[in-house]
């Protein structure tokens, strides 16, 4: 650990800390004389695509990253609370010592370059920051010169100390600090909204580089960070064509295996406690819909935000007020009209039985399209030449892989709709005159043994 760069840590995370905190000008003026670039002695124009020796592989993470990225492995890191940078370090330095000069990194071009990250629409929004971070900005009367300066400041305050939990914040500061995109692959939860937040492409403010690095969001009750779901990150790096490499481990297979037991208990009994809480939200007499975890809609249809994840104490002052219409007996004005019966096409639901929701739920935000040919037939008929034997994503240029990604939607069989939460048939035309209210395109799908034997494979629960 290197103590300069902690020093320096840690005297920016006491500036930040301070009461009034400092305003957009101070941060910046701060951190106005931190190179970033004289924190590290590696430069990030090669990051490595192998794993390096003594590394472990996350086999439980690989089954779920095969499903849409075949060529990479799943490395994983450190639970130390510091797993997005024992990711980054060890893509680029080849182990994880380097994470410290990367949190400094991040939180510097998080103050540097405030007025960049401040003035992009994303960070607008409530949900990109950490529960602490928005409690301590309603604790503030700071004057502000953006919408969310105040939370801003607050979230780098938190992250800005050693071994603390990072949010997707802190991936836009990394990107920058390495200049090349980031993919953030977010696996299977029961919130469909924080999958759509988490599992995107990341942009850097200045691209030198244009290949992406890939981040994959896994559980660990280790990294678990206070009113978030996402808890431990994984690294992953292109395995070596046809090579099956064994590495090291860093434990035993007893403490492998009662580390694995207790990691997918934990997850286990983390995605049951949000459906229970998530059920009990939407039985409430008052709600009329979850729009997220911390967000629902009265019948009154007033949006109200809740003070905690699914709980219904805001709901229930706003019920007990003159703000909702349903208070004093008053009739929404939507109960005054009557829904026309003349037109005879309705909207096609799709397929949502329990097991069609639980596939959903198991592969949520990643896998889009499925039923066509597998990727390596696929990639041989399109290019016989040089997928004459065996087939790597490696050897494709970056437009053959998106001629191979376009074929294989094209050849899908059915629709994964996340926005619905149902499938549908790629021909499902989202109306239908049926009575059962599923079109006939996707009827069919029941019958489709393909999409039989993915949702039999994907909802096993050894899975």
């Amino acid at each position: 650990m290197n103590s300069k760069n902690l020093e320096q840590l840690l005297n920016i995370n006491k500036f930040l800390s301070t009461t009034p905190p400092p305003n957009i000008h101070s941060v910046q003026d701060y951190v106005s004389t931190i190179n970033i670039s004289g924190i590290f002695s590696i430069t990030f124009d090669t990051p490595h695509e192998t794993l390096p020796p003594l590394t472990n592989i996350d086999n439980t993470a690989e089954k779920i990253l095969h499903l849409q990225y075949p060529h990479l492995t799943s490395a994983a890191v450190f639970s130390n609370g510091d797993c997005l940078l024992n990711s980054i370090s060890l893509i680029f330095n080849a182990n994880q010592m380097l994470a410290l000069q990367f949190r400094l990194a991040m939180v510097v071009e998080l103050m540097k370059f405030s007025n960049f990250y401040l003035s992009q629409k994303i960070f607008e929004q409530d949900y990109y920051f950490s529960d602490i971070a928005l409690n301590s900005a309603k604790n503030s009367d700071m004057p502000t010169t953006y919408n969310k300066e105040r939370e801003y400041i607050s979230e780098i305050a938190y992250i800005s100390k050693p071994h603390q939990f990072c949010s997707i914040i802190g991936l836009y500061g990394l990107a920058s600090v390495i200049q090349r995109p980031i993919m953030s692959i977010y696996p299977p939860t029961v919130s469909q909204l924080i999958s759509s937040l988490y599992n995107k492409l990341i942009e850097p403010r200045i691209k030198a580089y244009d290949e992406p690095i890939m981040i994959m969001w896994t559980p660990s009750k280790k990294c678990m960070s206070d009113g978030s779901d996402i808890v431990e990150f994984n690294s992953n790096v292109d395995d070596n064509d046809g090579e099956s490499s064994s590495s090291s481990s860093y434990t035993t297979n007893n403490e492998k295996n009662v580390r694995k037991k207790q990691t997918r208990n934990s997850q286990k009994r983390i995605t049951k406690l949000d459906h229970i809480k998530d059920k009990r939200l939407q039985n409430h007499p008052k709600v009329n819909k979850i729009i997220t975890r911390n967000e629902v809609q009265c019948k009154c249809g007033k949006i109200i935000r809740l003070h905690r994840a699914y709980n219904s104490r805001n709901l229930e002052k706003h019920s007990k007020t003159s703000n909702c219409l349903l208070t004093e007996g008053i009739r929404p004005l939507t109960s005054y009209f009557v829904n026309s019966t003349k037109s005879h096409q309705i909207s096609c639901i799709g397929l949502r039985d329990e097991k069609h929701l639980e596939y959903l739920q198991r592969i949520g935000g990643i896998i889009h399209y499925g039923g066509a040919p597998r990727v390596e037939v696929l990639a041989k008929e399109l290019f016989p030449i040089k997928f004459d034997k065996n087939f790597s994503w490696k050897r494709l240029t970056n437009n053959e892989k998106i001629k191979l990604e376009n074929e294989l939607v094209a050849r899908a069989k059915w629709r994964n709709d996340f926005n619905s939460n149902c499938i549908r048939s790629v021909k499902c035309k989202i109306t239908t005159t049926n009575k059962g209210r599923i079109c006939k395109k996707c009827m069919k799908l029941n019958s489709n043994k393909i999409l039989m034997v993915f949702i039999k494979i994907i909802n096993n629960e050894n899975y």
